[in-house]
């Protein structure tokens, strides 16, 4: 029999949830960059409950993943993917809320970081360094964004989930930043005026498309 994926208190399902997040910003005083990270306890997040429920559906339904359905489409298209290597692909999705938002997916179906092999870390560490180094010369100057890290919950199983990282840039151009307007905070409807095909090939074109062994450290 299915078990609820949420509930109350002590009824199964239920669940908390660790989100660590990490971001760049610029201080208004002086137009510095600082980059932080936060780790933050949330129950039930509106917004994960509601893909992980459409994720379990998929899963119970059709025996599928979601994100290798996406993945597969995305590949066939090739559009919107503007960088990867043997294990990582880096695009900007069609559903974008975000301009010039980013996702990178794994090219295995694995679900957290423990899972990944010796040489797909190395190669999880060469698309972020490469995604981050695009995005800051993409306008000259350090890309304000979050970092969103994706991966399976801690306990249990779920073959549902597919380990992936998001990008939310609040940058719209060289001297304008998207702010969250009433109809995104209000109804939960993003507006987003880009177009994630024209975005990828901006991203496609910026430098750099490897690095050096000085980028590597």
């Amino acid at each position: 029999m299915d078990q609820p994926l949420f509930g109350t208190r002590g009824e199964p399902g239920y669940s908390v949830h660790l989100y660590l997040r990490k971001h760049r910003c610029r201080h208004r005083r002086d137009d510095a960059a600082s980059t932080r990270a936060d780790l933050l306890v949330s129950v039930h997040p509106a917004l994960y409950s509601d893909r992980a429920r459409f994720r379990v559906g998929l899963f119970r339904e059709q025996k599928k993943c979601l994100y290798c359905d996406i993945l597969a489409g995305e590949q066939a298209d090739g559009r919107r993917i503007f960088w990867q290597n043997a294990n990582f692909i880096a695009l900007c999705p069609f559903f974008a809320r975000y301009p010039t938002e980013v996702s990178i997916y794994a090219k295995r179906h694995l679900a957290a970081l423990p899972d990944l092999s010796d040489a797909e870390a190395v190669d999880l560490a060469e698309i972020i360094k490469i995604v981050r180094m695009k995005y800051d010369n993409l306008y000259g100057s350090p890309m304000p964004l979050m970092m969103i890290l994706r991966q399976r919950p801690s306990k249990g199983e779920h073959p549902y989930f597919h380990f992936h990282i998001d990008f939310y840039p609040i940058q719209r151009s060289a001297n304008k930043l998207k702010y969250i307007a009433g109809v995104e905070s209000g109804a939960g409807t993003f507006l987003n005026d880009t177009v994630a095909e024209e975005e990828a090939e901006k991203l496609r074109t910026t430098e750099p498309n490897e690095l050096t062994p000085a980028d590597r450290g």
